[in-house]
């Protein structure tokens, strides 16, 4: 959700002169993964079913009106987008899926009133933090905490406002090998009592029903390993945004509960974390009663004693209802314990990641009711692609993981598809299922991958699994090589694509004349593009090369590309790199003037000495 609003400074406190509208903007894709291409969306006062639909609009000031409901066809990509005044909306969704979504709540991002904490009283940051909440209007504001290291042993509480706490400066480089030294910037650490929690976000609906939380630019650090239990606690919170922010990043036993924990006792609604680094925690993210999603948008979880991230909701009858990590990584995972779990989660999808695990282990595992003590299980769909999987032998130790993915929730739906996976035993299999019988009512679709391991199998058991255009790479790939991220903020850059992204000319590149590569969006670790084949002269095979914006990897990375949902037919894409370019290959011949939507992933290699 994004808000538009002008800034006044009247001395030490700002104010803010608020635009009218506030925008919905949102990407729907189907339980496959797949962009919606016909749809509509209808706005109304309350719901369901639709009772007194509303004016929407194309812009902020709520001057041009759009209709309503709005039409979502191919050329949209899945996306929709209006403004309307601040308030509660049912939105119903028709057509290719169908959702109601209840109470959708379009608020004004905290009014950026500022007070620095620093220069309000009190022994600790802590208590000089709560004057400063204190001194906020009701609607809320802005509490920076100027830089410094600061110990404190009460929870920080952000209770029934818009706050937005903020440090100075993001204090650490999440490309960096463990541990890392003590951050610059804003440093926050806990000294409070065993099991305590540092940070919590609350609304107990005692001011508005509302509540929107922002955590940005501090590092948040133990002073003793495992002395607290929870990190940051959002809980009740409408919209929770954490971005630029540490936790755990210098000590070896970080927070004994979760580094990050949402929607624990209240239903949380959306909450996004974006260029977060979370390490060395028992659990990263713990994930319990959330609507409306979670974001994971280029995090990074790192050497969890149990899960990298935890997606548990709150009982069988309280899913997470969907979830979303692009350009993340779960890494440094435990030996014991799987990196990513599915418990219960309606719609869970992983897009441009990387995963590390061990043997015994899984990257993602979708378990039964009995193998999480009885707890229902409500994995409905989870979607998996583009994504890089590297099995890792601990130190030590001499084997390699026998599977990546655990699925063995008879009535779930796994999409695997356009995937790299490594490190993995010979003779070993993509996805494990341990089920009793080989009964999978859901169904398992894994197409397009490619495997780096000898004999590999895409499933030990095939009842209920479809497998296509899997193939395998066996040697590409170093067996002691290790993946490395390209995931620090002043790296992310877009990919640039030849003299102003011209693929005009048939015998470099075969798309045809007048062909072009438009839409241009991400990194150089996770980046999307859509070629436009030309009227003719198309050649079979044609390719479509990058150059790294952000200059030359220390060594050719490790480049894995999928179609997206375009006009033109998806094929098998190949990719081969340099260290300062990637060259995707189109299998096959292109039809004239269709689109070819492409997600690229990329992680470099850093060789051993």
């Amino acid at each position: 959700m994004k808000t538009l609003f002008s800034l006044v400074i009247l001395g030490s406190i700002a104010t803010t002169a608020w635009a009218q509208g506030v925008i919905r903007e949102e990407i729907l894709r189907k339980a496959d993964g797949t962009l919606v291409q016909n749809a509509t969306v209808q706005v109304c006062k309350s719901g369901p079913p639709c009772n007194q639909p509303v004016n929407i609009f194309s812009d902020i000031n709520l001057n041009t009106g759009i209709t309503n409901p709005i039409t979502i066809s191919p050329n949209d990509n899945g996306h929709y987008l209006f403004y309307a005044t601040p308030g509660s909306y049912f939105i119903g969704i028709a057509g290719e899926i169908n959702q109601d979504l209840s109470n959708v709540v379009l608020a004004h991002n905290p009014p950026t009133v500022v007070l620095v904490a620093n220069t309000f009283p009190g022994p600790t940051i802590k208590e000089k933090i709560d004057a400063a909440i204190a001194a906020l209007p009701a609607s809320g504001g802005t509490i920076l905490i100027s830089p410094g290291t600061y110990t404190f042993a009460t929870t920080i509480a952000l209770a029934d406002k818009n706050v937005h706490l903020t440090g100075s400066g993001e204090g650490f480089d999440n490309t960096a090998p463990l541990p890392l030294p003590p951050p610059a910037g804003t440093r926050l650490i806990w000294a409070g009592a065993t099991g305590g929690t540092a940070i919590q976000a609350t609304n107990t609906g005692k001011n508005q029903p509302a509540v929107t939380t922002r955590l940005s630019n501090f590092s948040l650090d133990n002073s003793t390993d495992h002395i607290a239990g929870v990190g940051i606690d959002i809980d009740g919170i409408n919209h929770a945004f954490i971005e630029h922010v540490t936790i755990n990043p210098t000590k070896a036993l970080g927070f004994s509960t979760a580094g990050i924990r949402v929607g624990h006792a209240a239903q949380t609604v959306d909450v996004t974390l974006r260029d977060v680094l979370v390490a060395n925690n028992d659990v990263g993210l713990l994930a319990e009663f959330v609507s409306a999603g979670i974001l994971l948008d280029h995090a990074r979880f790192d050497n969890s004693t149990h899960e990298n991230v935890k997606v548990m909701g709150k009982g069988a009858s309280s899913p997470v209802q969907s979830f979303h990590a692009y350009g993340s990584a779960f890494d440094g995972t435990s030996t014991t314990a799987s990196s990513v779990s599915i418990l219960n989660c309606v719609l869970c999808v992983f897009e441009n990641d990387y995963f590390e695990h061990f043997a015994g282990t899984f990257a993602i595992d979708i378990p039964t009711p009995t193998q999480q003590g009885g707890q229902g299980v409500q994995a409905f769909s989870t979607v998996i692609q583009g994504s890089f999987f590297s099995g890792q032998v601990p130190q030590g130790g001499v084997s390699k993981p026998a599977s990546a993915l655990h699925m063995s929730n008879p009535n779930s739906e796994l999409i695997v598809r356009g995937n790299y996976f490594t490190g993995i035993s010979d003779g070993g299999v993509i996805v494990q299922n341990d089920l009793a019988t080989n009964d999978l009512r859901g169904s398992v679709l894994i197409e397009d991958n490619k495997m780096d391991f000898a004999n590999p199998r895409e499933a030990n058991k095939f009842n209920g699994v479809t497998a296509r255009g899997n193939t395998s790479t066996t040697g590409q790939l170093a067996a002691t090589a290790r993946l490395s991220q390209r995931l620090a903020s002043n790296g992310r850059t877009a990919l640039t694509g030849g003299p102003n992204g011209n693929f005009n000319d048939p015998a470099m590149n075969g798309w045809g004349a007048g062909a072009t590569i438009s839409n241009i969006s991400g990194f150089d670790q996770a980046a999307r593009f859509t070629v436009n084949s030309g009227s003719g002269g198309i050649t079979a095979n044609p390719t479509v090369t990058l150059t790294f914006a952000d200059g030359p990897w220390p060594n050719a990375p490790v480049c894995v590309a999928s179609p997206g949902d375009g006009t033109g037919k998806p094929v098998v894409l190949t990719v081969t790199t340099s260290a300062d370019h990637v060259t995707v290959t189109y299998q096959g011949t292109p039809v004239a003037s269709q689109t070819y939507p492409i997600q690229l992933l990329c992680m470099g290699i850093s060789l051993p000495q």
